[in-house]
């Protein structure tokens, strides 16, 4: 799997993810918790993967492009860390979410519109296919770090 692909499929998981919490009761706190885990999980090794290993690489196709998206995994992390102190119960942690998924489906948005595409022109198949495999090996890697203390 190449590079963009990868990247895009956690995008399909974190939207998932996201459409499972809307659809929960209200009192469904448990099960809230319990997504949001996958959703905190999946976005900390993402984020930390797209700045170690993409970024660098995409910012000689475009450079404020992808200053914009760091400052967006920043805010993205900000609120991450907040909904993760928040108590499931509390009436502003479906706000929370709901804010976070605002953000998060917006970057996705300008990734897969505009960055992706830039990349796939301008790297080549040979270039994304060893990307690729060097997102999904730190992505495990980073996977297994973040299980370990959750």
């Amino acid at each position: 799997m190449n590079a963009t692909q990868f990247l895009t499929q956690q995008h399909d998981e974190v939207r998932q993810f996201f459409a499972d919490c809307e659809a929960l009761e209200e009192g469904e706190f448990k099960r809230r918790s319990d997504i949001f885990s996958k959703i905190f999980k999946t976005l900390k090794c993402h984020t930390q993967i797209e700045e170690e290993i993409l970024y660098p690489m995409a910012k000689n196709v475009d450079n404020e492009l992808v200053l914009e998206a760091i400052e967006e995994h920043h805010m993205i992390k900000i609120l991450l860390d907040e909904i993760d102190q928040t108590p499931p119960s509390n009436e502003r942690y479906v706000a929370k979410l709901a804010v976070l998924q605002e953000m998060v489906e917006s970057h996705i948005d300008e990734e897969e519109g505009v960055l992706f595409p830039e990349v796939t022109e301008s790297c080549g198949t040979e270039k994304l296919d060893t990307v690729g495999l060097k997102l999904e090996e730190r992505f495990k890697e980073l996977w297994q770090g973040v299980s370990a203390t959750r």
